[in-house]
């Protein structure tokens, strides 16, 4: 029931803090701790667990081959007769997120997941400004849900984060390239 926070961005864990004291997220557990914490501890808490990469994913949960199936097509497209977008288009390929906003997926706990599905398709969850995701929960079946959940949760993401691609993707350094004397 708890999430996995390895690899979470630093502003979506501060703005989920942010939303558990104000009340806009409703959480037994997580209330009390963010109304305790004042926004330096927020911002501290954040950053610490956003800085958290080298934690070990457990081995994914047996399961029908199908749900997975069921589930990474609604990842990669949606389902277009009921207005459901690809998960891809907000969480990234392969569920890696896409900083600084939208969460990574990847790995995620499947009954996690599912519950906030859950709680976005009765409406007890906000948090979201735009209500895309209570917006696209409600247009899923349980199924959809189930096996959206289950699909991400046997995902192993990607060593490299993409803030850490781009960013080495920047800085590459060039091939030495022959000096105009030696070229013979």
């Amino acid at each position: 029931m708890f999430p996995r926070l390895t690899d979470q961005t630093y502003k979506y864990l501060y703005d989920s803090l942010r939303d558990y004291a104000s009340g806009v997220r409703q959480s037994a557990v997580m209330a009390p701790i963010a109304k305790a914490l004042n926004d330096q501890q927020m911002r501290d808490v954040s950053a610490y667990y956003a800085a958290q990469k080298a934690a070990d994913y457990p081995p994914a949960d047996p399961v029908d081959p199908q749900i997975l199936q069921h589930g990474a097509a609604l990842a990669a497209v949606g389902n277009a007769t009921r207005g459901v977008q690809g998960c891809i288009n907000c969480h990234g390929p392969d569920g890696v997120g896409l900083p600084p906003t939208y969460p990574y997926l990847a790995g995620q706990y499947a009954r996690y997941l599912e519950t906030q599905m859950q709680a976005w398709k009765s409406g007890q969850r906000k948090g979201d400004g735009f209500g895309v995701m209570e917006h696209i929960a409600k247009r899923l079946t349980d199924d959809d849900i189930h096996a959206v959940s289950q699909y991400y949760a046997a995902i192993r993401p990607r060593v490299v984060t993409p803030e850490k691609s781009e960013h080495q993707a920047l800085t590459a350094p060039l091939p030495p390239t022959p000096s105009p004397n030696s070229v013979r």
